[in-house]
This record gives C-alpha cells, sequence and structure tokens, in this order.
C-alpha cells in the first residue's frame, strides 16, 4: 500500500513538472519564486496573529500589559450595571480605584450593587435610574446633569436586550419591540457617548468601552435584529477610535460569545465555550491599550476563529 502510494506521488510530481515545463518554459523560476515568497508571507502572517493572539488573551492580564484606568480620571460610568457584565464591570472597575455611576432601570438591584461595590471596594457610587429602551432626549438631558463636574474616566456602555432566538417576523414580536431593541442597544450607545465624549476630550484622557457580541461580527440568523445593532456598535467604536485617538481617547469594542448570564439561553451555559462574567470582565478590562477589538476571552477568540475557518461550524 505505501509503495502504491509513493509510485502514485512520483508519477504526480513527474506530470506537475512536465506541465510546468510546457506551459510556463522560461517562466518558471519566476513562478517558483513567487510562490516561495507568497508561501512565506502566508507564514509569517500566521505567525503574527499567533502571537498577537497569545499575547493579548493569555499575557495581558497576568502581565499587567494593559493601561491603568486610574490615570484617566476618578469616576466609571457602566449602563447596564444591575446584573451580568455590567455588574462585574462596575466591581472591577472599582477594584481599581474608581468611584462608579451605575445606571440600568431597576432601581432596587442598582442599590443593591452599590452598597456590595462600596461595602468591597471602599469607594463612592452613585446610582442613575434609566430605561434605554424609551427614546427621550429628556432622560439623556437629566443625566447629563447628574454627571456635571464629574472626571469621568471610563464609559462602558453595555446596556442591551437580546431574546429568544427566532426569525425576524417572530422575534421581536411588534414594532415597539423593535424600537426598544434599537433604543438599548444603539441609540444609547451613541447618545451616552455623546454625554461623555466632550469632557474627555477636554481633559485629553478617557477610555470609552462599547461591548457588542460574537453576533456582531458574523451576520446571524434567527437574531437579525439584534445582530445588526451590535454589527453597529462594532463599527461605531472603531470609527470613533479612529476619530479621537489623537485626543488621548481610548476606544474598545469587546464582542463577548456566551457569558454565564441571566440572558444567555439555558442550553448555551453548559457549553465549553460558556464563561463567567467574573473571568471574562477581567480579562477583557486588561486587554485596554493592547487590543482596540476583541472577544474578550481566549474561549471566545478561539471559537469564532473556528467558525470563520470551517463552514457551518455553530
Amino acid at each position: 500500500m505505501a509503495s502504491q502510494l509513493g509510485m502514485g506521488l512520483d508519477h504526480l510530481s513527474v506530470n506537475i513538472n512536465r506541465y510546468a515545463d510546457q506551459y510556463l518554459g522560461p517562466a518558471k523560476p519566476y513562478f517558483a519564486a513567487f510562490g516561495a515568497l507568497s508561501a512565506g508571507f502566508v507564514g509569517i502572517t500566521a505567525a503574527y496573529q499567533v502571537a498577537k493572539g497569545f499575547t493579548s488573551y493569555c499575557l495581558a492580564e497576568p502581565l499587567a500589559l494593559g493601561i491603568n484606568v486610574r490615570d484617566y480620571g476618578e469616576w466609571a460610568v457602566v449602563t447596564g450595571a444591575n446584573a451580568g457584565i455590567g455588574k462585574t464591570y462596575c466591581m472591577e472597575l472599582a477594584r481599581r480605584g474608581l468611584n462608579i455611576i451605575l445606571i440600568a432601570r431597576n432601581e432596587e438591584k442598582l442599590n443593591e450593587a452599590a452598597r456590595d461595590i462600596e461595602l468591597s471596594c471602599h469607594v463612592k457610587t452613585k446610582v442613575i435610574v434609566v430605561n434605554f429602551a424609551e427614546h427621550d432626549v429628556e432622560m439623556y438631558n437629566d443625566i447629563q446633569l447628574q454627571l456635571t463636574g464629574l472626571k469621568i474616566a471610563v464609559l462602558v456602555n453595555n446596556v442591551g436586550g437580546g431574546g429568544d432566538e427566532d426569525l425576524f417576523l417572530q422575534f421581536p414580536p411588534d414594532n415597539q419591540g423593535c424600537l426598544d431593541m434599537i433604543n438599548s442597544n444603539a441609540t444609547s450607545c451613541v447618545l451616552m457617548t455623546r454625554l461623555i465624549l466632550p469632557g474627555m476630550v477636554t481633559r485629553g484622557k478617557g477610555i470609552i468601552i462599547c461591548i457588542s457580541s460574537v453576533y456582531g461580527d458574523i451576520p446571524t440568523p434567527k437574531a437579525a435584529l439584534y445582530s445588526g445593532t451590535k454589527a453597529f456598535i462594532d463599527y461605531f467604536a472603531a470609527a470613533l477610535k479612529e476619530e479621537y485617538a489623537e485626543r488621548g481617547i481610548v476606544v474598545q469594542c469587546v464582542m463577548p460569545g456566551a457569558v454565564d448570564t441571566k440572558m444567555l439561553q439555558e442550553e448555551h451555559k453548559q457549553s465549553f465555550w460558556c464563561v463567567p462574567p467574573e473571568v471574562f470582565v477581567p480579562a477583557a478590562l486588561a486587554q485596554l491599550g493592547v487590543r482596540t477589538r476583541t472577544y474578550g476571552h481566549w474561549k471566545h477568540a478561539f471559537h469564532m476563529k473556528l467558525r470563520k475557518t470551517i463552514p457551518g461550524m455553530q
């Protein structure tokens, strides 16, 4: 069997050389050199991507490669702050020495989270009760008044809503549901950034973190509107980063995969790719100043690399 395979490969090699001589003629050495250069370029690019990914996702946190958020101001503003990823961002930023402004719609949960932060991290907190599904300019004006005079180091645009995976005409169930999702996921990111960015520009420093999703990285059937709003956040953050980098503003887009929160469907919580928010958020924060566009955790980065490489992988 092995001898037959060897004879077959020898025959193939002879045929390739014969056709190359016949059709390429004197140009054969040039094509061979081009092929070698192309292979070398691909190899170097792949090695660079692997090294970059390993540094970002595996070394940034233990080696403290990221920036010190406390150098950027005194306060952090986090939307969707009463649970899950948002609450964990509050806790982690407080551990790094920032006072925390928690914004969400559930006042009871916000006050509970604020107490936990004050007791464990010994920082100041402020609670603002807002329903971001409502599109009300006056609501944003009121938020701006409550933030007046504060040196805000970090804005985390985290608030958002998803829902069951279903066809677009089934979910969201009606026009109001569509508007609520757009307002929560996209409008809030734009208007909160518009409120806080001017103060950062004036001081010449600031950090804006926009929470997107892997659903915004790949068009996702049965989550069409959610996927579209998260893709908007990705593009918005990328453009914002280019516009304000020279003004001292750091912009990071975070695209989580499965994170064990109440929004995640039960069947996904048992997946190997699922990460607790207490693990995900420190990994993502460690990459501030290292990666401007990140999946946050190595599991999510590796999963998305597989999804983009292997057709049909979910």
